[in-house]
């Protein structure tokens, strides 16, 4: 079994780009094993009946892995670094046709920056509406590279995934001067909503996913795959706009 620690000498992005080249060697097998050959015969399927947003089966020799990708959607709130703090009751699932609800929505009026490649668009009020992905990783059979093929499977599914074009309804937020002042950023004005926000996905608008993902499970697969890719937890920042 793959273990994250083998797995620190090598370069994750140099280990992707021949992955995802199909360009295999001794150095794309870091525990040991055999490389890759012309052999095993690769065969990648997106399809959308997995369900989510995103969806892919890919097999390597005897190794199968489906991957499923999900999204939430929240507000953000800023710590004093400008971090995003994004806590679990702040985010909700979404279904990509369906409305949702909000009925508490809190953040900072900070301004944002780009910062490790996350691309963070300021909103109403200087509000960050945001879309975290989730993926679901199932190893079918195993026999044989498992670590390949789940960073094909994520890579397929992520390659086709869309998530629509969210708005806040116009009159829903407004910046609250008779409440106190947020604990984390002591000279800004904290953002609430008097009544109950609505985010309706556009009709014929999407945004395409630009970013990787986050693993919440900590299990071989997912140490793995957080050694190479860097342990990245990455957010996809959608446009939020009140008319």
């Amino acid at each position: 079994m793959l273990e994250a620690e083998v797995l620190k000498v090598v370069d994750p992005q140099e280990y992707l780009k021949q992955l995802l080249d199909g360009k295999y060697s001794d150095y794309c097998r870091p525990d040991g094993r055999k490389s890759l050959t012309e052999e095993h015969e690769v065969q990648i399927s997106s399809t959308n009946s997995l369900g989510g947003i995103g969806s892919a089966v890919v097999r390597i020799g005897g190794t199968v892995v489906s991957t499923v990708v999900h999204y939430e959607v929240g507000i953000s709130e800023i710590d004093e670094e400008g971090e995003l703090i994004l806590s679990s009751s702040q985010l909700h699932p979404i279904a990509a046709q369906n409305a949702l609800m909000l009925t508490r929505i809190r953040g900072t009026a900070r301004t944002m920056a780009t910062e490790g490649g996350i691309e963070l668009t300021r909103t109403v009020d200087d509000t960050c509406l945001l879309v975290r992905l989730k993926l679901d990783l199932t190893v079918l059979s195993n026999d044989g590279s498992l670590l390949a093929t789940a960073l094909h499977s994520i890579h397929t599914a992520l390659s086709t995934a869309t998530v629509p074009c969210l708005t806040i309804e116009e009159g829903m937020v407004r910046t609250a001067t008779d409440i106190d002042p947020s604990p984390l950023c002591p000279s800004m004005p904290t953002l609430s909503v008097t009544t109950k926000a609505i985010l309706r996905p556009e009709p014929g608008k999407t945004h395409k996913v630009r970013c990787p993902c986050k693993f919440e499970e900590e299990n071989a697969v997912a140490h793995c795959l957080k050694a190479v890719l860097g342990g990245l937890t990455v957010l996809y920042v959608a446009e939020g706009v009140a008319k």
